[in-house]
């Protein structure tokens, strides 16, 4: 899990309304979407991008 510096920015990206992906992150945050690979994250990235067409 990453420091608490990053604990900081997800809670400020969840509240300006960002995506966060979380891979090897804090655990039990609502509004994360957890991975377990870097492919799995590049994916939900992918994902995101083409919604905002």
């Amino acid at each position: 899990a990453g420091g608490y510096g990053t604990l900081s920015e997800i809670g400020f990206a969840l509240k300006i309304g960002k995506p966060v992906i979380g891979l090897q992150t804090w655990p039990g945050i609502d509004g994360i979407d957890y991975v377990e690979t870097p492919k799995q994250a590049i994916n939900i990235v992918a994902k995101y991008l083409s919604s905002l067409k």
